[in-house]
């Protein structure tokens, strides 16, 4: 769960698909798997896999960030 702190903090602008692009940029991905609920909603996470990948500086500062480390259960 991306919360939009944590979305801005990955890419302003690209909301519930930040969470993507993060996964997608990471180093040694090559494939990633997309589901969702609708055709509008596939398109909107396959455009986030297709912007330019996060850099390894702004993959950290987002692992670092407070909210990475919430977990819903």
């Amino acid at each position: 769960m991306v919360g939009q702190e944590l979305a801005d903090l990955i890419r302003p602008g690209l909301p519930a698909q930040a969470g993507i692009l993060a996964v997608a940029s990471c180093p040694g991905v090559t494939d990633v798997l997309l589901a969702a609920s609708g055709a509008p909603h596939w398109r909107e996470a396959a455009d986030a896999v297709a912007q330019p990948s996060l850099t390894a500086a702004k993959l950290r500062e987002t692992a670092r960030h407070p909210s990475s480390f919430t977990y819903w259960s």
